[in-house]
């Protein structure tokens, strides 16, 4: 079977010209000189690295290597961080995120903890402009004419999202009381009763890749699309990233645990309520202790576009791996007006011939 090609949006420092994947070789060569360099190796394996909490994280190392930086938009207030083969390489004009202009240089990129590991690109720009444009016009045909232009190259976006991944055994006890249902005669027939006996048990699960996206420039559209094969991931490495953006997290370990903790809670209490034969429960106290906790800090490809339309702002992601797309279609009023009255203009028609 052939081997699925990876997509590295990149130029090459010495010449300049665009580089492409050797997946055979696990190396990232020029297309004109003989520039090369080694990548992780897509099997390699990732290791999480443990996370309690109150304790420090500094021995981690920080940033994503030399050459970024990184810039805040003044709009959504996403951060996002872009390579810089040379200083006198052009900021970006735009955020990927919102289209706004209004960015703000930061040394978020030097501050976040370097990523452990990333899900390579799968799907070429041009693989993923064609997903969103047939996915832009499947349906009725009342969408804005200009709409189409967010599927080129300046306008539809690599981007790497921010996730955490967190690893956890989980050890609970809980009781509570169930309702035992019986009959009980009443005059010349029977009625149901119950009564209400303790209960309590101890059950143990381990939790594996519980993520969290921690990222602001997202939001509920990029959610929709965030299914990715976590088996693919391969070993952090710079070259990988390109001259795609990454979206700097914005929120730390500890607080991301808390939110993998509030989903992996309402599981365990899931689990428990499953465990009891009597549907009814009342007083479940539920107790958890996580150990042997672990996280990785993952990055994952995705293709954005912006498109503002009366005022209102659509974002649409193409999951990089797997052709996903999420996003909120516009209508065009014109278009609408046009259908409305072509319908009113026919049934008139229709009335006068018949009358």
């Amino acid at each position: 079977m052939e081997p699925q090609k990876l997509y590295i949006h990149a130029r090459c420092p010495q010449c300049g010209s665009q580089l492409k994947f050797a997946g055979g070789k696990r190396k990232l060569q020029c297309t004109k000189c003989k520039y090369s360099r080694d990548l992780g190796r897509v099997g390699d394996q990732v290791q999480a690295k443990s996370l309690k909490a109150g304790v420090s994280v500094k021995h981690f190392e920080r940033g994503l290597g030399p050459g970024f930086k990184s810039y805040q938009c003044g709009g959504c207030k996403s951060v996002i961080a872009i390579h810089h083969p040379t200083p006198e390489t052009p900021p970006p004009t735009h955020c990927p995120f919102c289209e706004g202009t209004s960015l703000e240089e930061t040394d978020r990129h030097e501050q976040v903890l370097q990523p452990y590991s990333l899900v390579p690109f799968m799907l070429s720009q041009a693989t993923a402009a064609s997903i969103l444009t047939k996915w832009l016009k499947a349906g009725p045909p009342m969408l804005p004419n200009e709409i189409l232009e967010i599927t080129g190259k300046e306008r539809l976006r690599p981007v790497f999202m921010p996730f955490f991944m967190f690893d956890s055994l989980a050890r609970t006890t809980w009781k509570g009381e169930m309702a035992i249902k019986y009959l009980q005669k009443k005059g010349k027939g029977v009625e149901e009763k119950k009564a209400w006996e303790p209960t309590k048990g101890f059950l143990e699960h381990f939790f594996d890749d519980s993520f969290v996206l921690a990222t602001a420039g997202g939001g509920g559209e990029f959610r929709s699309v965030s299914s990715y094969h976590f088996r693919k991931l391969v070993p952090f490495d710079p070259g990988y990233l390109g001259d795609g953006f990454v979206e700097c997290y914005q929120k730390d370990e500890l607080k991301g645990f808390e939110e993998a903790e509030k989903f992996m809670n309402g599981q365990i209490e899931g689990a428990v309520r499953r465990s009891i034969k009597s549907r009814e429960l009342k007083d479940l106290k539920v107790t958890n202790e996580y150990t042997s906790i672990s996280f990785r800090h993952v990055l994952v490809p995705v293709w954005v576009a912006s498109y503002t339309y009366r005022g209102h702002r659509f974002q649409y992601f193409v999951n990089g791996q797997n052709g996903k797309v999420s996003g909120a279609k516009p209508i065009s009023f014109p278009k609408i007006f046009a259908v409305v009255g072509t319908i009113t203009v026919l049934t008139l028609g229709l009335v006068w011939l018949l009358s």
